[in-house]
């Protein structure tokens, strides 16, 4: 280690009138290419979470929909009885008929919000294709310019100018 030190101080002792020059490359355009790329994947990804998101709603409302259905379907067939909604721990007498259009309303209500979560999620899937395929050209024009810059390279070492 002494010995390699000692090396590198005799040489800067030895060219004391030549600073030790280091250059820094010129900004490649990939270099902004690649910023281009990280801020769409960026936006790709928190599109990808929104979608899985709204995916979720989506399901749950389904479910809901299904529930509220069978519901539905067992209130038509009664003709006439009792039917008992619970509010908080307490099992409440309801009229058949409020009962049944309560879940008539409560099915118009998810089936509004279904339609709005499935066009949000085709809205937000387009963006996502759109973003994709600025990603790929990206991606493309980013390897046509490092093989531009490779062949570059190979053509002076060719002329031995490297």
């Amino acid at each position: 280690f002494f010995f390699i030190f000692g090396i590198a101080l005799s040489l800067s002792l030895a060219f004391p009138s030549q600073p030790a020059q280091i250059s820094n490359p010129p900004p490649s355009p990939m270099s902004g290419l690649a910023a281009v790329v990280d801020s769409d994947l960026s936006e790709f990804r928190g599109l990808q979470s929104q979608i899985s998101n709204l995916r979720q709603t989506q399901q749950k409302l389904m479910q809901q929909q299904n529930e509220n259905d069978m519901v539905k379907a067992e209130l038509g067939r009664l003709q006439a009885g009792k039917v008992y909604k619970m509010v908080g721990p307490v099992l409440v007498e309801q009229d058949l008929e409020e009962a049944k259009t309560t879940v008539e309303k409560r099915l118009e209500f998810i089936t509004n919000d279904l339609g709005k979560v499935e066009a949000d999620c085709m809205q937000k899937e387009e963006k996502a294709r759109e973003v994709a395929d600025k990603i790929r050209k990206a991606q493309t024009e980013m390897q046509r310019q490092a093989k531009e810059e490779v062949d570059k390279i190979q053509a002076q070492a060719q002329e031995g100018q490297i």
